[in-house]
C-alpha cells in the first residue's frame, strides 16, 4: 500500500504472520517484520548507543561482583526512560540532515507512530492492519510525524503535538513502548548492555519514586486488564473471606498475621 510519502511503500498484511509493531507481513521464524528488524539493528541501535556511551546521560558504577564478571570494566547504567524520551529528538536530528534517512527510516517511524496511535484509538485487537491505514486519522498523524522528523529544532507546539501520539499515557503499546521493546531485544541479542536501576518501572522503564516495582500508569493498566478478565469470566474473586477461611484463620493462633 502506497503511504503517500515520496513514493515509499508500506506493505501491511490482511492475514498470516503479521508484525506486532507495524502490521506488515513477517517471516514466521521471526517475531517482527524485516523492516522493523532492520531499523532496530541499525538506527535504533545507533541512537541508543550514542545515548548510552557518548552524551553523559548515564551513570558509571563498579562493584567487585561486576568487576569479576566484566574483567574489571565498569558497567555503564542507562536510564531507559530518559532514552525513550530523548530517542525521537535524536532521530529527528538524523532524518532532518539526510534525505535518504528521511525517506526510509523516517517513513518507517512515521508509519509506526501513526499505526500504534490509531490502533490505540480503534481499541479492537482483531482489526486488520489495512483497516488502520484506511482510518482518516492515520494519514493526518503520519504526515504530522513526518514533518516533525524534518525539523532538527521543533518548537514547543510541534513537540507537544508529537508527544501526544508518541507517548500515550494510558497505552502500553504506543510507539514509545515499541522502542522500549526494541531496546530490550537488543539487550537480549547482546548488542546493548544495560544495567537497570531498581528505581525504574520494570514495565516501561520510567523512574519511580514510590518504592513500587511498576509505575502508577502501568499499575492502573494492569488493574483494568484484571477487571476485564474478571468481567469476562463472570466469576469475580470474593472481597471478603468466607466463613471457613475465617474459622481457619482463627485456629492459627499467634502464627497468623
Amino acid at each position: 500500500m502506497d503511504n503517500g510519502i515520496e513514493g515509499f511503500v508500506i506493505d501491511v498484511a490482511w492475514e498470516g504472520s503479521i508484525c506486532p509493531y507495524c502490521g506488515q507481513e513477517r517471516n514466521p521464524d521471526r517475531s517482527i517484520c524485516d523492516m522493523c528488524f532492520k531499523q532496530m539493528t541499525t538506527v535504533v541501535l545507533a541512537i541508543c548507543k550514542d545515548l548510552l556511551y557518548h552524551t553523559g546521560r548515564v551513570k558509571q558504577f563498579s562493584s567487585p561482583k561486576n568487576q569479576e564478571k566484566d574483567s574489571g570494566e565498569a558497567v555503564q547504567e542507562m536510564a531507559v526512560y530518559k532514552v525513550l524520551d530523548q530517542f525521537p529528538f535524536d532521530f529527528a536530528k538524523r532524518t532532518s540532515q539526510f534525505k535518504k534517512s528521511l525517506e526510509t527510516e523516517g517513513v518507517w517511524f512515521s508509519h509506526l507512530t501513526a499505526y500504534r496511535f490509531i490502533r490505540h484509538l480503534r481499541s479492537d485487537p482483531n482489526v486488520a492492519p489495512p483497516m488502520i491505514l484506511c482510518d482518516p486519522m492515520y494519514e493526518i498523524v503520519r504526515q504530522q510525524v513526518y514533518e516533525f522528523l524534518q525539523n532538527p529544532d521543533p518548537d514547543e507546539d510541534a513537540c507537544e503535538a508529537f508527544q501526544n501520539v508518541y507517548n500515550i499515557p494510558e497505552s502500553s503499546r504506543d510507539a514509545r513502548a515499541v522502542i522500549n521493546n526494541m531496546i530490550e531485544e537488543l539487550e537480549r541479542m547482546k548488542r546493548l548492555k544495560i544495567a537497570r536501576s531498581q528505581t525504574n518501572c520494570r514495565v516501561c522503564g520510567k523512574e519511580l519514586t514510590t518504592g513500587k516495582a511498576i509505575c502508577r500508569e502501568c499499575e492502573r493498566e494492569e488493574m483494568i486488564k484484571n477487571r476485564m478478565t474478571i468481567s469476562s469470566s463472570g466469576t469475580p474473586q470474593p472481597l471478603l473471606p468466607s466463613e471457613s477461611e475465617e474459622e481457619e484463620r482463627s485456629n492459627r493462633g499467634m502464627h497468623w498475621r
